[in-house]
């Protein structure tokens, strides 16, 4: 499996805080199936850019140092999960934020509140600097879930929808919005946003990636694979 969301270096965000605690989630990743992973540390849009990437390059060559001494053998490349704000339209450096290789974002939004015309010129704005939008758990986004025709817009734009896979698994109206975006076939990608190794998200990874359903497969292989290896 390839997992395009993940908080697995350490120090940087609210995901792994030490590196031993990085080491542990790419022992049970490997476990759970996963072999390729991008290091998506949270960021917001009207930070320093140099100095997060700087940080960021620290954290992931110790953690490859770490993970070659430990014999893990799971690919781990850089991106980020980039919180979208109003300063969007003033960063030109947005090329730096995306997923190594490739010309995909992954995009967070604010969960309630934001106006649908609001969230669409963001999404146009990063089209429009040939972005290619990969939305971070839209299970999350009320506003998403109320709005048919704001989801339909997001498709018709080709934007990217990843689910967290522990959502598939919750009771509660976020799981019921994973479901039926995965059930209708409107998410492509399944991801872990794993934060801590005794998280259940990568138990949710593994079951998910024992299924026989061939859109479960694509959506934790194929499609994530293509981002993974720039192809997308």
């Amino acid at each position: 499996m390839v997992d395009l969301h993940s908080h697995v270096l350490f120090e940087i965000d609210d995901g792994a805080q030490s590196i031993e605690h990085s080491i542990e989630i790419l022992k049970r990743a490997y476990d759970a199936g996963i072999r390729k992973m991008m290091a998506t540390p949270h960021f917001t849009i009207g930070e320093d850019v140099d100095e997060f990437i700087e940080r960021r390059t620290r954290r992931i060559d110790a953690l490859k140092k770490a993970m070659d001494e430990e014999g893990i053998d799971i690919e781990l490349k850089a991106g980020c999960e980039v919180y979208i704000t109003d300063e969007l339209y003033n960063e030109d450096e947005l090329d730096k934020l995306l997923f190594e290789g490739s010309r995909v974002m992954l995009s967070e939004f604010k969960y309630h509140s934001l106006k649908p015309e609001v969230f669409l010129g963001y999404v146009d704005e990063l089209i429009k600097r040939n972005v290619t939008v990969l939305v971070a758990h839209p299970e999350r986004y009320s506003y998403l879930m109320k709005d048919g025709w704001l989801l339909e817009s997001l498709l018709n734009r080709e934007v990217i929808l990843q689910v967290n896979a522990i959502s598939l698994f919750e009771d509660s109206q976020e799981g019921d919005f994973a479901r039926f975006l995965v059930e209708n076939r409107l998410a492509r990608v399944i991801g872990s946003d794993i934060h801590h190794p005794a998280s259940r998200r990568l138990k949710a990874m593994k079951k998910l990636g024992e299924s026989n359903e061939g859109y479960i497969r694509r959506a934790m292989r194929d499609m994530p694979g293509k981002i993974f290896e720039g192809e997308l």
